[in-house]
């Protein structure tokens, strides 16, 4: 926490005694790591957005950042009935059958999981009051393919997004039409050069690994809060 006062005196009279008020006006910043946090490590559940996905027609692979409290396959896809033709996940899929609805062995979407959703024409999928996913969610790797979501708003760097001790055991990542495989000595190399909030991923690994991303802290906090103190026996002078 830093500050920045500004001490501005005024006075007034009280019987034969002059009080000064003194008016200290600060500025307290507080950031993600300060003692006192006004911003929770864990998102506030009382935060709601609306947002939309953009979708072309066809397979659109996707996740999100932020779900409804009925996260199931029926409320989520509300906005594209008539539309929306299929939902498939890792080991997972749900079909749009008309008369009956969504059908199959994907019931609820995850906010950990990516997802293929075919689409007959380019649509908006829209969601309101949406409760934004815990940017520290761990994800469970196993070894091989994991279709993974991405728990941020933003795009991140894949160097970045990655913590060293995961990079080890991942060898590619593919993204819709793009791609990217790590390299001794280079680093990330290929047309996928970040993570995307919205995207939904394939995930390679060598072996099984807890994921955390790594993503930006939350902006500090800019208060000016007043504090008033008043110092008595003070004595007005004479005119």
């Amino acid at each position: 926490m830093t500050s920045s006062p500004r001490k501005l005196l005024r006075s007034r009279r009280s019987g034969d005694t002059l009080q000064t008020l003194i008016w200290f006006c600060t500025v307290l910043i507080f950031t993600h790591s300060s003692a006192v946090q006004l911003q929770a490590d864990e998102p506030d559940p009382a935060v709601r957005i609306d947002y939309c996905l953009d979708l072309h027609a066809g397979a659109n692979l996707i996740s999100f950042y932020a779900l409804p409290e009925d996260a199931s396959v029926s409320n989520v896809m509300a906005s594209l009935v008539g539309n929306a033709t299929g939902v498939t996940g890792e080991g997972v899929a749900a079909t749009y059958i008309d008369d009956v609805g969504w059908a199959g062995s994907l019931t609820t979407i995850s906010p950990l999981s990516g997802y293929w959703l075919t689409v007959s024409d380019a649509a908006s999928l829209c969601l309101s009051e949406a409760i934004p996913t815990d940017p520290a969610t761990q994800y469970q790797l196993h070894a091989g393919n994991n279709l993974v979501s991405f728990p941020y708003q933003g795009a991140v760097d894949i160097g970045d997004a990655l913590p060293d001790e995961v990079e080890d055991v991942i060898t590619g990542i593919s993204g819709e039409g793009v791609a990217a495989t790590r390299l001794d000595g280079q680093g990330w190399v290929g047309s996928l050069t970040a993570f995307e909030g919205g995207k939904g991923y394939w995930i390679q690994t060598t072996d099984s690994a807890s994921l955390v991303f790594n993503v930006p802290e939350p902006a500090g906090l800019l208060l000016m809060l007043p504090l008033f103190f008043v110092v008595p026996g003070l004595r007005r002078r004479a005119e």
